[in-house]
């Protein structure tokens, strides 16, 4: 199968030309087998009206390039692919898969009354018991209020410890002043002795 893209090599329109260049990058990353069509080479005529044609039956407002198409089957235009592109389903749109598109599954989903969720799971109405995007999970161990309150208990600890660590200080200072005093005092004593022995020398 060989997809092609029918373009306009000399398009006056800035948008247009932005569009072609972005649907051909995008289509050259994928491993397909790709041929690109301008209409406006000489002898296109008859792939000039075929796309327009099939534009046509397609109920497309415009038949304006860029057209995808897979061999001979009509596949959209650039409003088309950017639709599946930005649902990540190229290949599909490129009718290279088959199988419900992921618009197809929603849709059918909707109709039954069905809510798919972001993991892909199918919920028929509303069930109490399962936990929803806007309500919190508590397990008693990721609680929000025993979190808050963690960094509270840290600086408690925190504040204990420092507390210990000055009262050690306080005491340590005041044996160091205790112990200078002790030299202090046994001069004075010294210098008394030696005052009395003087005095008595003297009588």
């Amino acid at each position: 199968m060989t997809i092609k893209v029918f373009i306009s090599g000399i398009c006056g329109s800035q948008e247009v030309r932005k569009q072609q260049q972005r649907v051909v990058f995008i289509l050259q990353s994928l491993p397909i087998d790709l041929q690109i069509i301008d209409i406006t080479d000489p002898g296109r005529e008859e792939d000039l009206n075929f796309m327009q044609e099939e534009a046509k039956k397609h109920d497309k407002k415009t038949q304006l390039p860029p057209q995808i198409f897979n061999d001979s089957e009509y596949c959209g235009d650039y409003a088309d692919f950017e639709l599946a592109n930005d649902d990540d389903e190229i290949m599909r749109f490129l009718k290279l898969e088959s199988g419900p598109s992921k618009s197809e599954i929603l849709n059918s989903a909707e109709s039954r009354g069905e809510v798919i969720t972001q993991n892909g799971i199918t919920n028929h109405g509303t069930n109490e018991d399962t936990p929803t995007l806007e309500e919190p999970i508590s397990n008693g161990v990721n609680d929000v209020n025993s979190v808050a309150k963690e960094p509270e208990l840290v600086s408690t600890e925190a504040d204990e410890e420092i507390n210990v660590v000055a009262e050690n200080l306080v005491t340590d200072e005041a044996e160091v002043k205790e112990e200078s005093e002790i030299p202090s005092k046994n001069e004075e004593a010294a210098k008394e002795s030696s005052e009395e022995e003087s005095e008595e020398e003297s009588e």
